[in-house]
């Protein structure tokens, strides 16, 4: 008799506990619905390509999302090197210096480098943090997990696809690469907006502002620093950058 009344109670513990398992079950897969409804609202996919759960989930963080990576201790020191030069410059001219109360519009960037001045504060504080950066190994904690990280990896060797921002909202177009060109081409060569140019001699072109450069300068027309600046950026630059953006209506 109590072998029968205990396995009656055992058997409606375990059947309880199987709903419950099940409730649990069902209600991760309708979160996990909701999640994905969720991302796909941020994402447009005019592309061929199947996209995944996992790479709607990463395209709708948007492209100025930073994924969390291995702590580069070169470039840790870098930024240390120049909140030094910082330090430095400032302890090296004091506070006495009189400071421009407006910056010159054509001012060059100085790399004058601040010679080391003794035993002081400034130079202890300089040393122990590099010795304590040195040792620096920190935790790594990621903002993604490992499947995502490896779907950024994926996506970012797919050549047949091109991923940007919408004209508006804070939707991501996934599209073809040849759809993504073929489109850019069109507004390039509508003739309303763009003009083609038949020849581009930019060395010819910089010759001719160097030319007017000088000419200003020996009439008095622009001063010292305005001279320098002219003359240092009128070297050839790269063009821009042209980006086709998708109506989303």
């Amino acid at each position: 008799m109590g072998h029968t009344r205990r396995y009656y109670k055992n058997k409606k513990r375990n059947k309880t506990k199987n709903k419950h398992i099940r409730f649990k079950h069902n209600l991760a897969i309708e979160n996990k619905k909701q999640d994905l409804n969720f991302h796909k609202e941020f994402v447009l996919n005019l592309s061929k390509r199947d996209i995944t759960e996992t790479e709607f989930k990463v395209i709708a963080k948007g492209l100025k999302f930073v994924p969390t990576n291995k702590c580069n201790h070169r470039q840790l020191i870098k930024d240390f090197q120049s909140f030094e030069r910082s330090l430095r410059l400032k302890y090296y001219f004091g506070t006495n210096v009189r400071i421009a109360t407006k910056n010159h519009p054509f001012k060059i960037k100085s790399n004058f480098q601040v010679p080391i001045i003794g035993d002081n504060s400034i130079e202890k504080y300089i040393f122990y943090t590099k010795y304590e950066l040195s040792k620096y190994m920190p935790t790594i904690k990621y903002n993604m997990s490992k499947s995502e990280r490896e779907c950024i990896k994926k996506l970012k060797i797919d050549n047949t696809i091109c991923i940007h921002k919408a004209d508006k909202n804070n939707t991501t177009v996934i599209q073809n690469k040849r759809d993504y060109l073929t489109e850019g081409e069109s507004q390039l060569n509508d003739g309303i907006h763009y003009t083609k140019i038949i020849n581009i001699d930019i060395e010819n072109t910089r010759k001719i502002v160097n030319k007017l450069v000088y000419r200003m300068k020996e009439n008095d027309e622009i001063d010292e620093m305005s001279f320098k600046f002219l003359r240092e950026t009128s070297k050839p630059t790269s063009f821009l950058r042209f980006t086709n953006l998708v109506r989303k209506h």
